[in-house]
């Protein structure tokens, strides 16, 4: 069991005469980013539905690991017990749009190019780990949509306790079961505040 590996290095892999390599779609939770529904800007609805809007999958997919996995669209992959395909194009990748919604907001461009409001730039955080994604993702959200995203490098195990205390706006998680109860781990707000477990901390 790997995670956190380079499909690219995956595929070097597989191409050696005395190796097989076997994949498959696990059931569960795909990788994907957790957003901090607590901690501004992305306690604004709006911004996370942007961010959904803004960021383009596919070549972040492509850059980071070739454009072999599957592209998520879901919080739960196929195959897993409670899955809705229709919930696959809810955020389809759309620019325009994702601009707009902020600017309806009031997030405002400044000079320098990124967003503002009420004077205060608008900054996530998404800590390379080390993780594959980090400076991609802050590539693509900058230059689309004008939000800053500051990528610190932070060792792993300081980096899920201070997650825990809502320190970030971005976490990179997963998860393995059968069925949507896989959910519970990241969602409930019983583990709300426990290393490693729910980031979302959402409110509804």
């Amino acid at each position: 069991w790997i995670q956190h590996f380079q499909c690219i290095d995956m595929e070097r892999f597989a191409k050696q005469d005395n190796r097989i390599v076997l994949g498959r779609l696990a059931s569960g939770m795909p990788w994907f980013l957790h957003i901090n529904s607590q901690r501004w800007p992305t306690d604004d609805i709006v911004v996370r539905q942007a961010i959904n809007h803004a960021v383009n999958k596919k070549l972040v997919v492509q850059r980071g690991n070739g454009g072999i996995p599957r592209i998520a669209g879901n919080i739960l992959t196929p195959g897993t017990i409670g899955y809705n395909e229709e919930m696959e194009t809810i955020y389809p990748w759309d620019v325009g749009k994702a601009n707009q919604m902020l600017d309806d907001a009031g997030y405002a461009r400044g000079d320098d190019g990124f967003r503002y409001r009420d004077g205060k730039r608008m900054q996530v955080e998404f800590p390379n780990t080390p993780n594959p994604l980090s400076e991609l993702y802050k590539l693509d959200l900058e230059s689309s949509i004008g939000i800053f995203v500051d990528i610190p490098n932070v060792e792993f195990a300081t980096y899920i306790n201070e997650m825990s205390q809502g320190m970030y706006t971005h976490q990179w998680t997963g998860g393995v079961g059968p069925d949507a109860d896989v959910l519970y781990a990241k969602y409930h707000t019983s583990n709300y505040g426990l290393p490693g477990r729910a980031f979302a901390f959402l409110n509804y």
